[in-house]
């Protein structure tokens, strides 16, 4: 089991003392919707005074980063919940999707895919569609969700 308060770093970087008088430059921060390697270039420049210390550059790398930068396979346990409109499902999706650095389009596609609700009445066009690319199949649940709303609107009134 792993020891979640245990810091990623080596001791060497773990034990290393702060600077004196250091001020934090100000970053922008990385979601993982951009260039990782662009990021990493723009912290060189910024932390060009500090390349001496490993060990600072290292701690303070890990502030640049916000949220968590996932992998693409974070996407297939995304799942269209019964009570969810096809559209909030494709924002939930779309705010995921962001988070992973350099997302392949056609894994997104499959992983949009797999978590459609089997019964959802167009499940069919959605999954049966050959070379559907993610963009398609958002624009296809847009064609369809005020349909989908008008249904689940009728559903609440029974």
């Amino acid at each position: 089991m792993t020891n979640i308060s245990k810091s990623l770093f080596i001791d060497e970087i773990e034990k290393a003392e702060p600077l004196r008088k250091f001020s934090m430059p100000h970053f922008i921060s990385f979601k993982g919707d951009g260039d990782p390697e662009r990021h990493l270039k723009y912290y060189r420049n910024v932390m060009i005074l500090y390349w001496n210390n490993n060990a600072h550059m290292c701690k303070i790398f890990t502030t640049t980063l916000q949220d968590e930068v996932k992998k693409f396979d974070h996407l297939f346990n995304i799942k269209n919940n019964p009570k969810e409109s096809l559209r909030d499902y494709v924002k939930r999706f779309k705010a995921e999707k962001v988070k992973i650095v350099e997302c392949n389009d056609s894994i997104a596609s499959a992983a949009f895919q797999k978590g459609l609700l089997v019964d959802h009445l167009q499940f069919e066009e959605l999954i049966m569609k050959e070379d559907l690319i993610l963009a398609d199949s958002f624009s296809l649940v847009e064609k369809h969700a005020l349909w989908d709303e008008a249904q689940r609107a009728d559903k609440a009134l029974e």
